[in-house]
């Protein structure tokens, strides 16, 4: 049972902590030793909680509606030798594996959600994916080894490090990791998305190479990568929320939040005609909108040091 407060950092057990804000009942903390922020109390919610969410019930539904992230659309783009293993952990519903498969490689994934999976299966036919957390999928199997293993936004969920020894004893020789992180020294307002209780920790380019350090992996690249324009935009929505927003528009935005939560038929649903045009009308009314005003402020904040770089991108290998 976790106490009021941390005695010591979630990652290093140092005991020299710094208190840094204040945020939904929970309390932010900086590691003096291996600068990792995280969030106190430290627990995930649990994958009931994903699957009840809003945002991630609508990704589990409509899978084929959800954009790639900036950091593996990037990935795809390097040439791959035939068969080579890729293992993605919180693979999510496996838009990124299907992607990958179709470019040559040979695919595995795990998530602990399992609407996710059933969405990866039935929507994107992949087979070799379990609805396990990484510590289940790596005891299950001790033997398989990989090329690749790729981890793209799922650090800052996790409540726990014990998985990741696996990591590396679960790569072939010559093969890498690929990890990435929500960057704390963006903008402090695009970081309003990256609380607690689904995101616990918060990582800088050397938090994040302490702890590979200390895994036992050498950091080969890390990689600061934009806000993406439309994420900007759509952020806007959400900060004038209640001042910009038209009674309809907000109307058919709650009409697309209200899917049912069923798990007992578990499988993505048919968006229907309707569903397609009223998504169609949400999106014309964000870029009509916020694209000039977000557009300006992306220019600010990017003339004004860099500011804009939201997520990193890291590669590294084993020592």
């Amino acid at each position: 049972m976790q106490t009021s407060m941390p005695t010591a950092c979630v990652q290093c057990n140092a005991t020299k902590l710094t208190r840094k804000e204040e945020k939904w009942g929970y309390t932010l903390y900086e590691c003096a030793a291996c600068k990792l922020q995280f969030w106190w109390p430290f627990k995930n919610p649990g994958h009931e909680s994903y699957e009840q969410s809003g945002r991630y019930r609508d990704r589990n539904f409509h899978p084929q509606t959800k954009s790639l992230y900036h950091s593996q659309i990037l990935f795809l783009k390097k040439p791959v030798k035939p068969e080579t293993a890729l293992l993605d952990l919180g693979m999510g519903t496996g838009r990124f594996l299907s992607a990958a498969k179709e470019k040559g490689y040979r695919v595995t994934g795990t998530d602990f959600e399992k609407d996710a999976i059933v969405a990866a299966q039935t929507v994107f036919k992949l087979d070799d994916v379990y609805d396990l957390d990484l510590e289940s999928f790596f005891k299950k199997f001790p033997e398989r080894k990989f090329d690749i293993i790729t981890m793209f936004e799922v650090l800052e969920h996790v409540d726990g490090y014990s998985f990741f020894p696996y990591i590396k004893d679960a790569l072939k020789p010559g093969g890498y990791f690929a990890v990435t992180v929500p960057n704390r020294d963006c903008w402090k307002p695009l970081l309003a998305h990256e609380g607690p209780p689904i995101h616990l920790t918060r990582w800088s380019r050397e938090a994040i190479e302490i702890f590979l350090n200390g895994y036992g992996f050498k950091v080969v690249s890390i990689k600061r990568l934009p806000i993406p324009l439309r994420l900007l935009i759509s952020y806007f929505n959400d900060w004038t929320k209640g001042i910009l927003s038209f009674s309809t528009l907000k109307r058919v935005e709650k009409l697309i939040q209200k899917e049912p939560v069923a798990i007992s038929k578990p499988g993505p649903r048919r968006i229907s005609p309707l569903m397609r045009v009223l998504r169609a009308l949400s999106f014309v009314k964000l870029y009509i909108l916020f694209t000039i005003p977000a557009t300006i402020l992306y220019v600010y904040i990017w003339a004004t040091g860099g500011r804009n770089y939201t997520t990193l991108y890291v590669t590294a290998v084993p020592k």
